[in-house]
């Protein structure tokens, strides 16, 4: 995916967002240094995901196209996985108890916004968040919440970009702005540095591939 790519897809969501009072309304100057940096951090991980995509097409030839995080054996290196997908895991508290599903994943517009800073579960009146970091994931594909972690209260006013709300189904202009298109699904990047878990957003999809996942 291109720079002007991811540009466009998420200038044009956080357009739609602003116009529904989703969020308070910034600069324009403000939100395209945003951008810049969003794009900037996409592209720097790309090499990092071309490195990986022999090993995926081999995994996917193994297991068919993943449908479950847990189809993944090595839950500790990075790996690729779909927002579509994500969506919906299971939320357990470290004893195993049930706490919600996954209902959101939000970035924060700003130096790092390729990073999902709150992953969003429970009812939409109690609703709890925490950093990808307070959550590990488990061979039975669940999201386990660390020990040490602090969820809290969630607010879906809060001044955040959500990939499910704000993004998915939205329609973009595409790389050579001919033509409009619609976002059917996210890639995104776990990766484990010593500083803690980190989950980041990689591009959109527009092709059939994305919808045909989601059926």
């Amino acid at each position: 995916m291109s720079r002007k790519h991811f540009r466009a897809a998420f200038y044009l969501c956080y357009s739609q967002a602003r116009e529904k009072n989703a969020f308070p309304a910034a600069t324009e100057d403000s939100f395209s240094r945003s951008l810049s940096r969003l794009s900037e951090q996409a592209l720097a991980n790309q090499e990092r995901v071309k490195a990986m995509q022999s090993n995926d097409q081999k995994e996917r030839k193994k297991h068919g196209e993943l449908r479950d995080p847990k189809e993944w054996k090595d839950l500790t290196t990075p790996h690729l996985v779909h927002l579509s997908l994500l969506l919906g895991t299971p939320v357990v508290d470290a004893a195993g108890h049930t706490l919600g599903r996954l209902r959101e994943l939000a970035v924060t517009p700003g130096v790092r916004a390729a990073q999902v800073t709150e992953m969003i579960w429970g009812p939409k009146n109690a609703l709890q968040a925490v950093s990808p970091a307070g959550l590990e994931q488990t061979p039975s594909g669940e999201l386990r919440l660390r020990g040490d972690a602090h969820p809290r209260s969630f607010n879906m006013a809060e001044p955040l970009l959500l990939l499910d709300r704000d993004l998915m189904d939205q329609q973009i202009i595409d790389v050579h702005g001919r033509k409009v298109v619609r976002v059917n699904d996210v890639s995104l990047l776990w990766v484990f540095p010593e500083s803690g878990t980190e989950l980041r957003t990689i591009e959109v999809e527009v092709g059939t591939r994305g919808a045909i996942r989601r059926l």
